[in-house]
């Protein structure tokens, strides 16, 4: 990026590129999905939301419900004793 400031060029580096936070699931994980892979994202998002508010009643029934929709999802599995870790420690 080039300007011109006081009869000047002034070129700015490029910025670096920022490193990606998301991770994607390989496909055969995703086929395991079935059809109700689009909500999947949806409720892991809500249900991770409602933890860090410290809504854990409203966390855990998002994961137990998509846990009960994707039995092989270990993510769900993971979550769900998470919340239930963050409940014996209180």
């Amino acid at each position: 990026m080039t300007a011109i400031r006081d009869g000047q060029e002034i070129v700015r580096p490029p910025r670096p590129r920022p490193k990606c936070a998301l991770r994607f699931w390989p496909k055969r994980k995703r086929s395991v999905c079935g059809a109700s892979k689009q909500r999947i994202p949806i409720r892991i998002a809500r249900g991770v939301s409602y933890a860090q508010a410290g809504l854990l009643d409203d966390a855990e029934r998002e994961f137990r419900a998509l846990l009960a929709a994707n039995s092989q999802l270990p993510i769900a599995r993971k979550l769900l004793r998470n919340i239930e870790a963050r409940r014996r420690a209180k």
